[in-house]
């Protein structure tokens, strides 16, 4: 069931999916990391490759130890 919401002046349209509203081009999706990550599990559980199971899901924890490593240096910035 979608459910379109449109404001006077705004012009992005609101769509209700799930109870959930989303923009009309959230850029929500699965990204090069999702994808990634996906394919060495595939390869993994295919036995394509024989990685310890820490490397098949590397782009899951470099990414996250990315973005705490970002917003640490954003509060340092912040309180300078």
């Amino acid at each position: 069931m979608k459910k379109h919401i449109k404001k006077k002046g705004d012009a992005k349209m609101l769509i209700r999916r799930n109870g959930i509203f989303h923009g009309g081009n959230s850029g929500y999706g699965i990204g090069f990391t999702g994808s990634l990550q996906i394919l060495f599990i595939a390869f993994k559980i295919l036995d394509i490759i024989k990685w310890n199971w820490f490397w098949v899901l590397s782009p899951t924890w470099i990414t996250i130890l990315l973005v705490v490593i970002l917003i640490a240096v954003m509060i340092y910035l912040k309180n300078k």
